[in-house]
């Protein structure tokens, strides 16, 4: 008999051969940038079949469902994977994220009706909102995983996800024209990977039972409440220009400035990825108290993250605009000044993030919570005043201000 020599998804999940390192890192990696690029293109492709302005209103639609999603995510993740002597077991991590995902929503609702959006704008956000919540749904299994040295299922998993996600969204919205009916098809796609990768393979490994013991659960919230306050600080103070600019500028000075910040998240993807590669070997050196390796680790992972910034800066500058155009079909010439400023910016966001994973490793996290307050209310002070004045230099201004004040109060 001939056996077939097709590869599928199946098989490449049951290779039953140890694995590399390396294969690790390379679907984490793919991972990630399918992750990450799909928030890009999903903008990209409203902009190019909907118009600049509809950009807007998705924008700052998908911007608080990002926001919304660190309340289902509730900074556990990395807790979880460096809790080594498994204080919390993997059904209490998965009961707590049902507990958290419904939160999303609620907030959700609750954002739209004080923000007085109109019920278009409030069905976006809540479509758009149950769709990253499939997001943190699958990372509460992704932690199951990757604890267990399975991340390179991880990475294949959101690739499946980042693929369906905008092939699915692209095709209903070039069929139906209607924003609101292609994120409802975006929402259903996102779950399809929990289903058949995220549930199917992490149960494996463990019982993925939830759990729901009050006191476990009220526990581990309180355990990680500083961290998970300290991721939702972090993006709100990112993302206070976008709602200043949503308040007192117009839908296409929000896609502009959407567009002009995009670059900037290949920064934060490439540091995402190398933190998530050695986040369990950080553990491990904490664990064996090797913190002269621990702290070695850090530095380079730093290190990293500046030349590869100082890079990536040089291609804005000679070839920024003529990608921003290809993608978005829109001459930004005369905003590549921005865009290296919101590069450098995003240099001290990725840093303060290697920096944050090191501290949670640490268990050291109360300290966190009390710097992003102080950035927090920093930036509502500043973008407010001059945003209206100066216009998107002022949210780029704000938006640099913001991450270098967090980076030098972290460090």
């Amino acid at each position: 008999m001939i056996k077939s020599d097709t590869v599928t998804i199946d098989t490449v999940l049951n290779d039953k051969k140890p694995v590399s390192e390396l294969k690790h890192f390379i679907w984490n990696a793919v991972g990630v940038a399918s992750n990450t690029l799909t928030s890009l293109v999903l903008l990209m492709a409203v902009v190019r079949i909907s118009g600049v302005s509809n950009g807007g209103v998705f924008s700052i639609a998908f911007t608080t469902a990002v926001i919304l999603v660190t309340v289902g995510l509730y900074g556990i993740r990395n807790y979880q994977v460096t809790d080594l002597s498994n204080m919390f077991s993997a059904g209490v991590y998965v009961s707590s994220r049902f507990i958290t995902s419904a939160a999303m929503l609620i907030i959700g609702l609750l954002f739209c009706i004080i923000s007085g959006y109109s019920i278009e704008k409030a069905a976006l956000v809540c479509v758009l909102v149950l769709y990253k919540a499939a997001e943190a749904i699958s990372d509460v299994l992704y932690g199951v995983l990757q604890k267990n040295n399975m991340l390179y299922i991880v990475g294949i998993s959101m690739t499946v996800r980042g693929v369906l996600s905008l092939s699915s969204f692209i095709v209903a919205l070039l069929i139906s024209k209607n924003l609101l009916i292609s994120c409802l098809i975006l929402m259903i796609a996102g779950y399809i990977p929990i289903v058949l990768i995220d549930i199917h393979y992490s149960r494996k490994m463990e019982s993925i039972a939830p759990i729901f013991s009050r006191a476990k659960m009220v526990k581990l919230f309180k355990v990680c409440f500083p961290v998970f306050a300290v991721a939702f600080l972090s993006l709100i103070v990112v993302n206070v220009p976008k709602y200043v600019i949503d308040r007192s500028l117009t839908n296409d000075s929000q896609t502009i400035y959407n567009i002009i910040v995009m670059p900037g998240t290949s920064i934060a993807l490439f540091s995402q990825v190398i933190i998530q590669s050695f986040l369990l070997k950080l553990a491990q050196f904490r664990q064996n108290a090797q913190m002269n390796r621990f702290s070695s680790l850090i530095g380079k992972i730093v290190i990293m993250i500046v030349l590869f910034s100082g890079l990536f800066a040089l291609f804005c500058y000679f070839w920024g605009n003529a990608l921003l155009y290809l993608l978005y079909g829109i001459d930004l010439n005369q905003y590549i000044p921005l865009l290296l400023i919101v590069v450098a910016g995003s240099m001290f966001s990725s840093i303060t993030g290697v920096l944050s994973a090191a501290l949670v490793a640490l268990r050291i996290t109360k300290i966190q919570l009390y710097l992003y307050l102080a950035s927090l209310v920093s930036a509502l002070v500043i973008s407010p005043l001059i945003i209206p004045q100066y216009g998107l230099f002022g949210a780029v201004l704000g938006y640099f201000r913001s991450e270098e004040h967090t980076s030098e109060l972290q460090s």
